[in-house]
């Protein structure tokens, strides 16, 4: 977690971050289920196009809910962690979402569901697990505290 962090900050960013990435593993599994389904292979051209915005939502909502939360719990204006979680949620969809969109083009056909599905639950879970540790850590830095929960 880097030089300097206190073991109570090094417990509040590994719980916030451990629980906004099993979220994210749920949602993401959920929207799967309702999207692609299992009983089918998924199309990779819907795939590609799906990965933006699952980025930008768990990106979003991965640094907005836990810095809200942060600003709540040690008096901090909430302002500065939503637009740092709209600005966090662009430019990951932007780099980590269209990362993944430029790895599938020009990629035709169907894939089988089951590993589709674990591939965007492990994307969920450790997109969802850097925007909360990216937040939070600049809520500490923005309240300049060592401490924390």
């Amino acid at each position: 977690m880097g030089v300097g962090v206190s073991p109570a900050r090094g417990r509040y960013l590994l719980r916030e971050c451990t629980i906004s990435a099993a979220i994210n593993t749920a949602l993401s599994l959920i929207f799967f289920l309702i999207v692609f389904g299992l009983g089918r292979p998924a199309q990779i051209a819907t795939l590609r196009v799906d990965v933006l915005p699952q980025t930008f939502m768990v990106a979003l909502m991965g640094s907005l809910v836990p810095g809200l939360l942060m600003a709540r719990a040690f008096g901090l204006p909430r302002r500065p962690f939503v637009l740092r979680a709209v600005a966090t949620a662009i430019v990951a969809t932007i780099v980590a979402g269209g990362a993944a969109w430029l790895a599938t083009r020009g990629s035709a056909g169907t894939l089988p569901a089951l590993p589709c599905l674990l591939v965007k639950m492990a994307y969920g879970a450790l997109l969802g697990g850097v925007v909360t540790w990216l937040a939070l850590t600049a809520g500490f830095r923005r309240a300049g505290t060592s401490g924390g929960g």
